[in-house]
């Protein structure tokens, strides 16, 4: 997923994705119908949580190497049109850049870790989707955040994710050859 709108898309939880050049997304793209579209929109919080961003998508098939960066380098590749769900105020937010204490939009602007379900859950869909060696590294130096839930200490993300994986008889790798 690179997005080439000069608009910001998200990453992993609240990581902001600016359209650098030569820097690769990794994401899942599916095909939805209208009315499959409006309930992911409604799951989701649109457009109150979220709202949907127009981005342009260069798809390729893991090879749990460099797939996605060939792509994105590939002067034959074609992009296609794909949405991706984002901060309602994601075009007004820019990331810091290292090292500063200041961006071009806000000196308060601040990153909040994942939960380590919801980071457990975005690495496994990394491997088993085999998307770039070099973004399952950086995967791997997130930090998570440190809660006090003892219901949930790691997040609530993927015990939801199992219940509903039960409740559907289905299985979130029933796409994946192999699986």
């Amino acid at each position: 997923d690179n997005d080439n709108d000069n608009d910001d898309s998200n990453g992993v939880a609240a990581k902001q994705a600016l359209p650098l050049s030569g820097k690769v997304v990794h994401g899942l793209v599916y095909t939805l119908t209208e009315d499959e579209f409006a309930k992911v929109g409604s799951t989701e919080g649109v457009p109150f949580g979220y709202r949907w961003q127009s981005c342009l998508v260069y798809p390729y098939r893991g090879d749990g190497k460099q797939a996605g960066g060939n792509s994105l380098n590939d002067p034959n590749a074609l992009p296609i049109q794909a949405y991706t769900l984002v901060e309602p105020n994601a075009p007004n937010r820019t990331r810091k850049q290292k090292g500063t204490n200041t961006d071009a939009n806000s000196s308060n602007d601040v990153e909040i870790p994942p939960s380590a379900s919801y980071l457990g859950l975005i690495r496994e869909g990394a491997r088993l989707w085999k998307f770039d060696k070099s973004y399952q590294d950086e995967l791997t130096t997130i930090q998570v955040a440190k809660t006090n839930n003892i219901l949930f200490p790691d997040g609530w993300e993927g015990p939801t994710l199992q219940l509903a994986e039960k409740a559907t008889g289905t299985k979130r790798t029933y796409m994946i050859d192999g699986y």
